[in-house]
């Protein structure tokens, strides 16, 4: 029987988590990734919040993302993995996967990638974003809700919180030694 190890990897609005989960998944090409970003709302749906600009979605939040739908499919890939002989990782990715507790629950290991506001503001810039950020978005809404949501999970001891400023190969081997030693362990 198989055994899903479920790893987490979130953090701040471009902290390298994405090319982190990527450059995992070339390393353990085994491994089935899932993105929280895949699991927002349609921006017609209800669900959604205009906090600060009424023609601008806060995707900075919880309630912008379908998580019910999400946890349901990291159950199906645990069930799928469990009727194999071999067993593999599920990496998932995203900003708030450490905030909603039924999902938070699941993962067999934590890593969270952290930037100063300064680093963080100048990837985003980099970024194009549809519908374009309005002017002043991230100061208002993005850096206020990612302290926010920060704060929310420090009461969560298991969570390896990692430098988003750190060369990727180094933060990558670091990660890499750390899913090792958890197959490892069982």
């Amino acid at each position: 029987m198989g055994r899903l190890f479920i790893i987490g990897i979130g953090g701040v609005t471009c902290g390298g988590k994405t090319t982190l989960t990527n450059k995992l998944r070339d390393l353990f090409p085994r491994s089935d990734m899932l993105f929280q970003d895949d699991f927002y709302w349609p921006d017609d749906s209800e669900h959604h919040t205009f906090d600060e600009y009424p023609d601008y979605v806060n995707y900075d939040m919880l309630g912008a993302f379908d998580m019910d739908t999400m946890v349901q499919k990291v159950h199906k890939l645990k069930r799928e993995v469990e009727e194999l002989s071999e067993s593999r990782f599920l990496l998932v990715e995203g900003i708030l996967i450490f905030n909603h507790r039924d999902l938070s629950s699941l993962f067999d290991k934590k890593f969270f990638l952290t930037l100063p506001k300064e680093e963080s503001f100048k990837r985003r810039k980099l970024r194009e974003y549809l519908p374009p950020l309005p002017p002043d978005y991230d100061e208002r809404v993005t850096w206020p809700m990612y302290l926010k949501h920060k704060k929310e999970i420090t009461n969560q001891r298991d969570i390896v919180y990692l430098d988003g400023t750190m060369l990727q190969e180094d933060v990558l081997q670091f990660v890499k030694k750390e899913l090792v030693k958890l197959t490892e362990a069982v």
